[in-house]
């Protein structure tokens, strides 16, 4: 299956977008109850729009949202040359880790939040010996600030922000009050709007106090989320144990943004400790770069081993959303 994806034609996501369906069916034929986990002010006017956040709409919104997502990734990947060889496993594997579980495929605000934070990443790539690099510096801040109104503990992904532009530029106040500039605006913006409503103070209750609680876990019990998250936790192994590999013998270039998908990957993994509530879905705040570093892993096996890799990882995954019928 891999070989149909081991090229960089963007026009085969149409490709992602059936991988993605197949991954998502169970949802339509297992219907369970679900709520979102702390949304923020803009995932509730989403779920006002469609009606409901586990409606029909939200989950076919949920699937087209995904393969949106997976193309814009492989777009970044192709456009900086991340990666050895040019293919679209980096989109592909980031829909597979965010289907692991029917949780996480529902329409979340941390799925909603994915798309901003890739937008935010892409912007950040391109300020690299950009001489011109104050918009996409101002950029990062407002797309970061925007994924932070779908999920509130995603501002802390600005952190991301001021890690890559100490290590793409080098040090600049001037450029630091730009990025913070950019993250100001949507705030702005979305205060005036609920100030306009009479919905401010909701709003603020909503975006900065409903929404965190630090190691706020929650005791969750079942083979299948136990599963989940050792193999989860097996994949999140794998990406830190191939640093070394995908940076060696590679341009600067390439290596500090590699290292910046490592940063990604740990600052996402803090995010979840001040999530209220944390919950499967959350795991989707470290599915992007772990998703591209996958995608990286992959390309570099054997095709032999790659191809076998995967149909056991989508087996496994297919096996833990349709477990009522398979398992006793």
């Amino acid at each position: 299956m891999l070989s149909i994806f081991r090229t960089n034609q963007l026009l085969y996501s149409i490709l992602l977008l059936m991988y993605a369906a197949l991954l998502h069916l169970s949802v339509f034929v297992l219907r369970e109850a679900w709520t979102p986990v702390a949304p923020g002010v803009f995932s509730a006017w989403v779920y006002q729009l469609l009606g409901g956040a586990s409606g029909m709409s939200a989950e076919i919104t949920a699937i087209l949202l995904l393969t949106a997502q997976a193309a814009g990734i492989n777009a970044i990947v192709l456009e900086h040359r991340l990666g050895e060889e040019q293919n679209l496993f980096p989109g592909l594997f980031y829909i597979l880790i965010s289907s692991m579980l029917p949780g996480m495929m529902h329409l979340s605000p941390a799925l909603m939040g994915n798309t901003f934070l890739i937008i935010a990443m892409s912007e950040l790539f391109r300020t690299y010996k950009n001489p011109q690099a104050s918009g996409g510096i101002f950029n990062v801040g407002f797309w970061t600030a925007v994924a932070s109104l779908f999920v509130p503990a995603y501002l802390v992904f600005l952190i991301l922000g001021f890690v890559g532009l100490n290590s793409l530029r080098g040090l600049d106040l001037k450029e630091r009050l730009m990025l913070l500039s950019g993250a100001v605006v949507p705030y702005g913006l979305a205060g005036v709007v609920m100030f306009w409503n009479g919905q401010l103070l909701n709003g603020i209750h909503t975006q900065f106090q409903e929404a965190f609680a630090v190691a706020s876990f929650v005791t969750i019990t079942g083979f299948s989320f136990w599963a989940a998250a050792s193999g989860f936790s097996l994949l999140v192994l794998l990406a830190l144990t191939q640093f070394g590999g995908l940076v060696y013998r590679k341009t600067i270039q390439v290596q500090k943004k590699v290292s910046l998908l490592y940063w990604m990957l740990l600052i996402g993994g803090l995010s979840t400790l001040v999530i209220k509530g944390i919950q499967i879905e959350n795991w989707l705040s470290v599915a992007i770069p772990l998703g591209i570093v996958l995608g990286f892993v992959f390309s570099n096996l054997p095709r032999r081993w790659s191809e076998s890799l995967h149909l056991m990882l989508l087996a496994t995954v297919l096996i833990l959303h349709y477990k009522q019928f398979l398992l006793p």
